[in-house]
């Protein structure tokens, strides 16, 4: 028989889990952005890649980082 609470329980941890890394990321760049002196999102407006690839790097690296924290939240 399937267990509605345990998958209730699992939709709510993985509905958490997006929220956290979502805001997680978010708030990287908006701190990344403050603390550097070039409005980034005019740069990538005028086609500069390497800024595109800066922030890249940074959301791939802050998500390995959430990740860890997550998979905590996630697990039975």
């Amino acid at each position: 028989m399937v267990d509605v609470g345990a998958i209730l329980v699992g939709i709510g941890r993985l509905i958490l889990s997006i929220i956290v890394a979502v805001f997680g990321v978010w708030l990287a760049i908006k701190m990344f952005a403050w603390f550097t002196p070039i409005d980034e999102y005019k740069e990538l407006e005028k086609g500069n890649i390497a800024v595109g690839i800066v922030l890249g790097a940074l959301v791939v690296a802050v998500a390995s980082i959430i990740a860890a924290g997550v998979s905590g939240i996630v697990a039975r």
